[in-house]
C-alpha cells in the first residue's frame, strides 16, 4: 500500500495516542497530532496530509467543524469527522462541511480503515474530474487558433467533458456559459430547458437558488479560491441533494472564468439520514422499554397492600373496609396492566416504523 499520511486533530490525549497506535497498525503514517484548530491549520500547510481526522469538540475558539471549513478552503484535503456526538444538530453542522467521512466514537477499526480508504480514494477521483475539466475548457479556448489541430484540440476538450458523469459548466465574469458537458444538458432538461446554446445567462437556464447566486460567483472570481456550497433539488416529488463546487480559472492577473461542478451526494445524505433513523428508533424504543419497566416496578406496591390485608391463612375477608381497599388496590394493578400493554404496542409501532425495508 502507498503510504497514507494522516493529520489527527484530538484533544483528549489518551485518545490521540489510541488512535495514532490503532492507525500505525493498519500501516498509516500519522504526521502530526494536535488539540487545537489553529495548529491544525498550520500542521496541514507544512505537512500536506492524505487525510485529517477531526473531532469536532477541539481545544480553543475554533471548533472542529470551523476548522474544516477552513481547510477546505485552504488546501482541499479530506476531512473525517471522529466524534463523541452523534446529535442531529451536530451531524446537521458537520454535513454542511461535506466531509469524506463521519465516525463516532469509539472507532471500528474497520471501519475507520474503510473510511480512510474511501475518502482518499473519492479525493483522487475527484482531482482527476476537475484537472480534466480545466484541461478540456483551456484546449477549446485555445483551439480557437489557426488551422485543423486547433479544431481537433478542441473537440477532444469537449469529449473528455462528455465522458464525465457530473454536470459540469463554465461561465465567463458576466455568468455567461462558455462551455459544458452532456451531463449539464440532461441536468437543465430534466428541470424543463431542453435546449442549452453557449453565451446564454446562467440564470435564464436554472435558477441561481440551485446553481449559486451572482454573489457566490463573484466571490470566487474576486478572491480567487474554490468554493463549494450545498443545495437541495427537488425533482418528480422527490429531494436530490447536491454539491456545486466552483473552482476559479486564473488567466493573466484576474480570474476569467470558473469551472463549476455539481457533484450528487444524495447516496451520502440518505445513508446519513438512515442512520440518524435508526438511532432515533433505537432511543423511543429504548424509552418505551424503560416505561414499560417503571410501570411494573410499579406493581409492587399495589400488591404488597393487598397481602398485607389478607390474614396469614388465607381466611375469607368479611370486613367490607378491607375489601374496599383490595379493590381500590385491583385497580390499580389493572390501570397498571393497561398501561404496560399500551407501551408494548407503541414500541412495536416505533420498531416497525423505522426497521428497514427488507423487501
Amino acid at each position: 500500500m502507498t503510504e497514507r499520511r494522516i493529520l489527527i486533530v484530538e484533544d483528549e490525549m489518551i485518545v490521540a495516542l489510541e488512535l495514532k497506535e490503532t492507525l500505525q497498525r493498519l500501516g498509516y503514517t500519522v504526521v502530526a497530532s494536535v488539540d487545537n484548530g489553529y495548529d491544525a491549520i498550520k500542521m496541514a500547510g507544512r505537512l500536506l496530509p492524505d487525510v485529517v481526522l477531526m473531532d469536532i469538540r477541539i481545544r480553543g475558539d475554533m471548533d472542529g467543524i470551523e476548522t474544516t471549513e477552513r481547510l477546505f478552503s485552504l488546501y482541499d484535503m479530506p476531512v473525517i469527522y471522529l466524534t463523541a456526538h452523534s446529535d442531529n444538530e451536530t451531524l446537521r453542522k458537520a454535513i454542511t462541511t461535506t466531509p469524506a467521512g463521519y465516525l463516532v466514537k469509539p472507532v471500528n477499526e474497520r471501519a475507520l480503515y474503510s473510511n480512510i480508504e474511501m475518502a482518499i480514494h473519492k479525493h483522487t477521483i475527484r482531482k482527476k474530474m476537475e484537472a480534466r475539466a480545466v484541461s478540456g475548457v483551456t484546449a477549446v479556448q485555445e483551439g480557437a487558433g489557426v488551422g485543423g489541430s486547433g479544431r481537433d484540440h478542441a473537440t477532444f476538450g469537449q469529449e473528455v467533458l462528455d465522458v464525465l458523469k457530473d454536470p459540469i459548466f463554465i461561465v465567463d465574469r458576466d455568468l455567461r456559459l462558455v462551455q459544458h458537458n452532456r451531463a449539464f444538458s440532461s441536468l437543465c432538461s430534466m428541470l424543463g430547458k431542453p435546449s442549452v446554446e453557449p453565451d446564454t445567462h446562467l440564470h435564464d437556464l436554472l435558477p441561481a437558488s440551485l446553481l449559486g447566486t451572482a454573489e457566490e460567483f463573484g466571490e470566487v472570481f474576486s478572491t480567487g479560491s474554490p468554493q463549494k456550497t450545498e443545495k437541495v433539488l427537488k425533482t418528480q416529488g422527490k429531494s436530490i441533494f447536491i454539491v456545486i463546487e466552483r473552482i476559479p480559472m486564473v488567466s493573466g492577473p484576474q480570474v476569467r472564468h470558473i469551472v463549476a461542478i455539481v457533484h450528487d451526494v444524495y447516496e451520502e445524505k440518505s445513508s446519513e439520514m438512515m442512520r440518524t433513523a435508526i438511532e432515533t428508533g433505537f432511543q423511543a424504543i429504548y424509552d418505551d422499554l424503560s416505561e414499560i419497566g417503571r410501570l411494573h416496578a410499579g406493581m409492587g406496591d399495589p400488591l404488597h397492600e393487598i397481602r398485607k390485608l389478607a390474614n396469614a391463612h388465607g381466611a375469607i375477608i368479611s370486613r367490607k373496609a378491607t375489601l374496599d381497599e383490595i379493590s381500590g388496590h385491583t385497580e390499580d394493578l389493572i390501570a397498571l396492566y393497561a398501561d404496560i400493554g399500551s407501551k408494548i404496542r407503541q414500541s412495536q409501532k416505533n420498531a416497525a416504523a423505522w426497521a428497514p425495508d427488507r423487501t
